[in-house]
Parts: C-alpha cells; structure tokens; sequence
C-alpha cells in the first residue's frame, strides 16, 4: 500500500518536461517519477495489431507510389517526396514500437 508522500519543488522548465512526458506516456505524476526512481523505464502499451496496421499503411503508401494510374504525373511530382518521406517515418515508428512490445 503506498501511503507514503514526497514533496519536491521544480522549476518551471522541469514541470512543463514532467507534464508532457506524463502526456506522452499516458502516466500520471506519481508513476513517471516512480519508474524514473526505480529505473524502470515507462512504456507505451501498443499492441501488436497497432503495429501492423502501421506497416500495411506504409504498404499501402508504397503501392500507391509504384502504380501508375493512382497518380497524375503532376501529383506524382508533388508528392513524391512527400510520402517517400512519410513511409520513411512509419517505418522507423513500426521499428521502435516493436523494440518496446511485451507479449503477453
């Protein structure tokens, strides 16, 4: 049972640092600065099927960039770069999401 509290002052750069990285990691206060004490590291729960929607929408973009009639040659030249670029992230997101899944 935790009936035990800590009072610690911060400034206000460390408060704003604490609060978007209990919004990131859907935390409250109390557990992030508990896993950082312990040196637990937080982690995001995802589940695998995030991850492989993930991936079958990085399939999707890349088809859509290889086929010929889903884009004009005009938009083809606009976007391009652009979902190079976004099937890129998703990747390296797939990738680090996978590094932090814990089967169950």
């Amino acid at each position: 049972m935790r009936n035990k509290q800590i009072l610690i002052r911060l400034s206000d750069a460390e408060h704003r640092q604490l609060a978007e990285l209990c919004q990131q990691l859907e935390l409250n206060q109390s557990e992030v600065i508990r896993h950082q004490l312990f040196n637990q590291k937080p982690s995001v729960h995802v589940e695998l099927i995030q991850i492989q929607e993930l991936r079958i929408i990085a399939l999707q973009l890349k088809q859509i960039l290889q086929r010929d009639d889903c884009l004009t040659p005009a938009e083809r030249a606009d976007h391009t770069t652009d979902l190079e670029a976004l099937i890129e992230a998703l990747k390296l997101i797939v990738r680090k999401l996978s590094q932090g899944v814990h089967l169950v």
